[in-house]
């Protein structure tokens, strides 16, 4: 007989396999969920699995797909969004939209009124979230500095909260900085976590993470590992 998975067990393997690189098969998880979160009538916490889809439509290529759906969720949005705070996902998925397709001050408006969403619940993900986006935007824009002082916040808070996968995303998007800015003292340093985090999980951590210690190998010398990963990961 098939196993009856409830759909929030459902939403949380598709959003490990997305973490992991594995598109097709979150895909399937998240667009489940989604059906079945629709026959019950949620609005708010769907808003969650909706930023999931919109994060794989951006990763598989289709920007488009993604603008649809967040102002979709935009124009669905109820009178009291305000005091809700899933109504700041709509705003930080447009975001990402827009900086996908390098519209960055239109990015930078609708990280901010994430941002105002999100400081009215500083315990939740979503403010740790808009932060490391930010320092995405502001790395778009040339501002290193700003963009290392957002994934330095983005490291705090996640690692405060046990935020883990969020404190890792920053830290690989620091890492890259970190090459760029010639700032060995941070290398080494996740350097250090990035193996730690080998021996735990093998072969399965964050492609975001791969992307950085590719960077990282490039870095010290070692071109061929780093290419080997880079076609690893255009595989995948």
């Amino acid at each position: 007989n098939a196993v009856v998975m409830p759909p929030v067990l459902r939403f949380n393997r598709a959003r490990c396999l997305f973490h992991l690189g594995r598109l097709g098969a979150a895909r399937r998880d998240v667009e489940q969920t989604l059906g079945e979160l629709d026959q019950f009538g949620f609005s708010g916490f769907a808003n969650i699995p909706h930023l999931l889809m919109g994060q794989i439509e951006l990763a598989q290529g289709d920007g488009a797909a993604a603008q649809q759906r967040f102002l979709a969720l935009q124009s669905r949005a109820p009178a009291n969004a305000s005091r809700n705070v899933y109504a700041l996902l709509h705003h930080l998925g447009l975001g990402l939209v827009h900086i996908q397709h390098n519209r960055l001050e239109q990015a930078r408006q609708c990280l901010e009124r994430a941002e105002a969403l999100a400081l009215v619940f500083p315990h939740s993900a979503g403010l740790v979230r808009v932060q490391l986006n930010q320092g995405c935007l502001f790395d778009a824009l040339g501002d290193s500095r700003k963009a290392q002082a957002h994934w330095d916040e983005t490291r705090r808070m996640a690692r405060q909260f046990r935020q883990f996968a969020l404190y890792r995303l920053a830290g690989a998007w620091r890492a890259r900085l970190a090459v760029r800015e010639r700032d060995q003292d941070f290398i080494l340093a996740w350097l250090e976590e990035w193996h730690w985090c080998q021996r735990r999980y093998g072969e399965d951590l964050l492609p975001d993470e791969w992307l950085a210690y590719a960077w990282v190998q490039r870095h010290l010398g070692q071109p061929a590992r780093a290419a080997q990963i880079l076609v690893e990961l255009g595989e995948q």
